[in-house]
């Protein structure tokens, strides 16, 4: 039913109400589990330190241009990908935030 309606609209019949801001570092983590590369093993080969890399994990690091560089260096994902995942994850920030009411509109 869905997937009818997707092809004769070309989205689904509906918006969902909720917002689930997903940081780049969820990407990543996941990313490094299928190729099978640790923490540690990704900390060594960015350059970075253990403990950026666990802060970026959860959002608290945002990803860079020279990031999204070695990133992409490392998993052979697109920087503009990496870069993309992190313009997304701000902008549902936001949409979170207005629709409690916590960001006035610009």
């Amino acid at each position: 039913m869905l997937m009818e309606a997707r092809e004769q609209t070309g989205s689904y019949p509906h918006t969902p109400d909720y917002v689930i801001p997903i940081a780049p570092g969820e990407h990543l983590k996941e990313k490094l589990d299928e190729m099978g590369m640790t923490t540690e093993q990704f900390s060594e080969a960015s350059g970075l330190p253990v403990e950026a890399v666990e802060l970026f994990f959860v959002g608290k690091l945002p990803v860079t241009p020279s990031l999204a560089e070695k990133m992409e260096a490392i998993t052979r994902m697109p920087a503009r990908l990496w870069m993309n995942f992190e313009r997304g994850y701000h902008e549902n920030l936001k949409r979170a935030a207005k629709k409690y009411g916590l960001y006035a509109d610009d």
